[in-house]
């Protein structure tokens, strides 16, 4: 039979154990689900960072696509919903649960040319993370308690860049922005005098972005870099992409993405189709290595298509992912561990450049 919570120190080490779990859920690299994309266009490609294809977003992944006047757009937004569903087993036993979040992903993206040569993009995104809950077994303090906790949270980013093209087939560009980080606990105990409730958490960082494109006559070639935070991981990513047709583009790359120790390498494959027009249909398939805590089991797949009338385009994207992993409080390995999938769904619209 488990001992109940019999002391203040006891709860103020379950206080202690609570806040460590608050620092093993940054996004996108530890006890959180990645979101695999900002909007509907790199989530039907399947998250693609090194390369950009007009959406003004790409000032957070990589600035130099700014200046991309294939597809250029002068202003983006897009929203969509997360559903995942995941098993859940800890000390108690199994069980399953469903979470949906309508404000799951969001972005708002603009860029102009300033001159012949230079070119500004602002974009600012939002993905929510899966709120993995309930930890019903807590050690602490030779003693134990149970109980639950319900967390969640929420990742936004912001950015402004610039983008020159330094030569006809060499761009080079810099953003910097601002990273917000939000995260919430909702605390239970089963002995109401010590019951914790309600903790809440923000980290703010400045982040710098670097990329670089090579855009050759029927090959395209990029690399980004994201800066590390004491919250969010540092992210390189390089690709390329081919012409194979007038109509078709494939391409890969690579990310990697490192965290204090950490580090998960992701790969992806994606392509893009106009079988009119006026349409374009795109897809990707990825698959990341397992971080410290979390791992995709098999592949990730997105995919999308966009719709061009007048001077707007509307853009969808779908992306499912699964990942199995395990959680770690503070310190308190096995407690929980979990396997699911996460579902992402955006729905966007671009003004086109008028000229």
């Amino acid at each position: 039979m488990r001992s109940k919570l019999r002391s203040p120190m006891t709860s103020l080490t379950l206080v202690l154990v609570i806040a460590g779990a608050a620092s093993a859920i940054h996004p996108p690299l530890r006890n959180g689900i990645p979101i695999p994309g900002y909007g509907p266009e790199q989530l039907a490609l399947g998250g693609a960072r090194s390369l950009g294809f007009g959406d003004p977003v790409c000032v957070l992944t990589n600035p130099s696509c700014i200046s991309d006047l294939l597809d250029c757009r002068l202003l983006s937004a897009a929203y969509g919903p997360v559903f995942s569903k995941y098993d859940i087993t800890d000390g108690n036993g199994s069980y399953s649960e469903s979470w949906t979040d309508w404000l799951g992903s969001s972005s708002l993206g603009m860029k102009v040319r300033l001159i012949e040569g230079l070119n500004l993009g602002f974009g600012a995104t939002g993905t929510a993370e899966v709120p993995f809950t309930r930890v019903d077994y807590i050690p602490g303090g030779g003693d134990s308690l149970q109980g639950s906790m319900e967390m969640e949270g929420y990742f936004s980013e912001g950015g402004i860049g610039l983008s020159w093209d330094a030569a006809r087939w060499f761009v080079l560009g810099a953003a910097v922005g601002l990273r917000v980080t939000r995260q919430e606990f909702d605390i239970s105990t089963e002995e109401p005098g010590y019951g914790i409730g309600f903790l809440g958490y923000e980290w703010n960082e400045t982040t710098w972005h670097l990329g670089a494109a090579l855009p050759l006559e029927r090959f395209t070639l990029g690399a980004s870099w994201a800066s590390p935070g004491d919250y969010t991981p540092g992210i390189l990513a390089a690709g390329g992409a081919v012409n194979i047709t007038s109509f078709l583009t494939a391409g890969a790359e690579l990310e990697s993405s490192v965290l204090d120790d950490a580090e998960a390498l992701t790969g992806r494959v994606f392509c893009m189709a106009r079988p009119m027009d006026d349409i374009v249909l795109r897809t990707g398939i990825f698959h990341a290595a397992h971080t410290e805590c979390i791992s995709r089991e098999g592949l990730g797949l997105g995919v999308g298509a966009g719709y061009t009338t007048g001077i707007f385009t509307i853009n969808a994207g779908i992306s499912w992912s699964p990942v199995k992993g395990m959680l770690d409080h503070y310190g308190y390995t096995g407690m929980e561990s979990y396997e699911g999938t996460s579902t992402v769904v955006s729905l966007g619209a671009t003004l086109d450049r008028l000229n």
